[in-house]
């Protein structure tokens, strides 16, 4: 049997990692000024390198409104560092924060969402001007086009702040947030234990300085951030605070599902259905295969989970007939050649499928959203066309978004992606088993539900995101160890979208109708 070489195992790891991605000029406010809170000190490492350099660790408070869905709406919008102390009350960070909060009556208690993006290693740059922050890039409505300078900021109609307050969090090492000194990070916070407890940290001294401690707390992870949200519904909970609810965007709450190995075929099963929506929408399935989408989609899962599943148990066995058929119809459902589904011995990567379908087009996929090619062979991260769509225009707007309207110049570089924390993250620390095997928050996620009978879960998921395959996330988190009565608490959507969700205008509409009713449920 021919087996992934390790070069091919490290490539689709690469991938994975980076992909989990694929979503932020006064103090704090007066009043917590005269309570004499204690201000981020500016170390030499934080400083740069001369009094030119500028760093304002002070945060900067500004006043601003929105109109959404005919009403105006009057926030606050703080940018700055949130000091991250050890247990002996030593700064061992500086977290950068974006908080958005409307001002409400004194009886009034508005829930607080804290979000960030996925990575490991990515900044909360996606879900802040992309999906639910007030402000959003402006982009064409199919969210296939890379805009031409210069770019455009815009009120974001589907922003959740007419919901919750906001709190976009860059976790250290990435955005503006950095460790002190810097090059502890890798040692100290790049791990999934360690990053849960920082980014933990980092709520607990939010809810003291804020005096929130009794609002309604909600947690809205991206990707990786999928899986740091679940470990931080039971983190918190041993610290004190109950969350009232968990969003998980295209997550990756177990990296058996997602990552394969010589012995864990499920990532192929799980993936399987992706590759089938992919070559749907470019015409590429069998002829005898059903042409309307979701027939061929429930068709696809069904035939991997039983067919494709059974054919790779057998292993070595797989030979003859048996084999030539199994070529022949999982041909028939990823648009695939034969001949290249032997070589990979009916075992293919999500980047090798995204490099192969339409090479003879001289295109390939974006793994973000197989909808979406760009001119090439062969897959590469750094012309995804998602990937870059995302990248320069999101990064520009948001640094001019925080010096002319939020008040905030600094000239520390805007890390959007970390690919130094992929490679260095300690992903044994979230194993179930301790130091060995994938990263799992499954029965975390479980534990915070059994735990705490008001915990309601949403889970988002894009059919053409062959990252996080909506097959997989199903299969994850439908293995929750909960009783049977808390299956009430979940809710499970699925949009016409790749990973990222709300880069299309129409399912942006979409998700923020159905996130409104999930805050307001739990009312």
């Amino acid at each position: 049997m021919k087996h992934m070489n390790f070069s091919t195992r490290s490539v689709v790891l690469i991938f994975l990692l980076a992909a989990l991605l694929f979503t932020a000029n006064s103090s704090f406010a007066a009043e917590e000024q005269k309570a004499g809170e204690e201000q981020p000190k500016q170390s030499a490492k934080d400083s740069g390198p001369d009094e030119n350099f500028v760093l304002p660790l002070k945060p900067s408070v500004t006043s601003h409104e929105i109109t959404l869905d005919g009403s105006v709406l009057e926030y606050k919008a703080t940018a700055g560092f949130m000091p991250i102390f050890d247990q002996t009350g030593k700064q061992k960070a500086n977290m950068f924060y974006v908080a958005y909060e409307v001002p409400g009556e004194k009886d009034e208690k508005r829930p607080v969402t804290f979000a960030f993006n996925g990575g490991p290693g990515a900044a909360a740059l996606w879900l802040h001007v992309g999906a639910f922050g007030p402000k959003t890039v402006s982009m064409d409505p199919s969210g296939t086009k890379l805009p031409e300078p210069p770019f455009a900021l815009k009120d974001n109609a589907n922003t959740l702040l007419g919901q919750s307050d906001l709190v976009f969090v860059d976790p250290v090492g990435t955005g503006f947030s950095r460790a002190m000194p810097e090059e502890k990070t890798a040692e100290e916070f790049w791990g999934v234990r360690s990053d849960i407890a920082s980014v933990g940290e980092f709520i607990r001294m939010y809810l003291n300085r804020k005096n929130r401690w009794n609002d309604r707390v909600f947690i809205a992870g991206e990707s990786y951030g999928g899986l740091r949200a679940p470990g931080l519904a039971t983190y918190l909970q041993d610290m004190g605070v109950m969350t009232s609810g968990i969003i998980l965007l295209s997550p990756a709450p177990s990296f058996g599902d997602i990552r394969p190995d010589h012995t864990n075929e499920r990532p192929f099963v799980h993936l399987l259905p992706a590759m089938a929506a992919g070559a749907h929408y470019h015409d590429m399935t069998g002829v005898n295969l059903p042409s309307d989408r979701r027939e061929l989609l429930e068709k696809a899962r069904k035939w991997a989970r039983k067919d494709y599943l059974e054919g790779l148990w057998e292993g070595l066995d797989l030979q003859g007939e048996e084999r030539q058929q199994l070529t022949k119809e999982m041909a028939a459902f990823t648009g695939l050649p034969k001949d290249f589904l032997q070589a990979e011995n009916l075992r293919v990567p999500a980047s090798r499928f995204a490099g192969r379908l339409l090479q003879d087009q001289g295109k390939f996929l974006s793994l973000y959203d197989s909808r979406v090619a760009a001119y090439g062979t062969k897959y590469s991260f750094s012309e995804d066309p998602l990937v870059f769509m995302t990248g320069p225009p999101y990064v520009t707007l948001f640094r001019q978004y925080l010096a002319n309207n939020l008040g905030l110049k600094i000239d520390r570089r805007y890390i959007q992606l970390n690919k130094e924390a992929g490679k260095k993250w300690d992903f044994y620390s979230g194993a179930e088993n301790g130091a060995f095997g994938y990263p799992n928050v499954v029965g975390e996620m479980a534990k915070a539900m059994r735990r705490d009978p008001h915990l309601d879960l949403f889970v988002a998921m894009g059919i053409y995101d062959l990252i996080c395959p909506r097959a997989s996330v199903l299969y994850s988190l439908k293995h929750m160890d909960v009783p049977p009565e808390r299956m009430g608490n979940i809710t499970f959507k699925t949009y016409l979208a790749g990973h990222m969700l709300y880069t299309r205008e129409s399912v942006h509409e979409k998700l923020k109708t159905d996130l409104t009713r999930f805050y307001q449920a739990g009312k």
